[in-house]
């Protein structure tokens, strides 16, 4: 039996948010300490709002604790310190982007060792094309 109440729910959400209680709060609008007592449910209005700002939020998880915290569980959040990402945007990556992201990295490695090879070998003719001139 899950003993965690809508309140644990809630705040460990802000912890994977990684920003503080009362960045939370004013996104959805709310007065400072809110989330330390949401009470019992959540009004109409706090569950459009939390889906309007938060859509990838399970609202079904938060109010009752059955499924998991987030609609798509492969999907992961990044922060920054301040609770954002570059530009003052989030960055989401799910796992098809990541795995493209992945391949794109994997083939610039292979150029660079091709490039790597070639500079090796002009090296070696450059090289050889000295002691020629030098021998002379």
């Amino acid at each position: 039996m899950n003993n965690r109440t809508l309140k644990d729910r809630l705040l460990e959400f802000v912890d994977y948010l990684n920003i503080t209680q009362r960045a939370f709060e004013q996104s959805i609008e709310k007065s400072n300490g809110w989330a330390s007592k949401p009470g019992n449910t959540l009004r109409d209005g706090v569950r459009e709002k939390l889906t309007e700002v938060y859509p990838d939020l399970n609202i079904n998880w938060l109010l009752t604790g059955e499924g998991t915290m987030l609609k798509n569980g492969s999907q992961v959040v990044q922060h920054n310190q301040n609770g954002d990402n570059i530009n003052g945007k989030t960055v989401k990556v799910t796992k098809d982007s990541s795995e493209k992201f992945l391949e794109v990295i994997l083939e610039q490695s292979k150029q660079l060792t091709k490039s790597q090879e070639q500079i090796s070998k002009s090296q070696e003719q450059i090289d050889r094309l000295i002691s020629i001139i030098e021998k002379k």
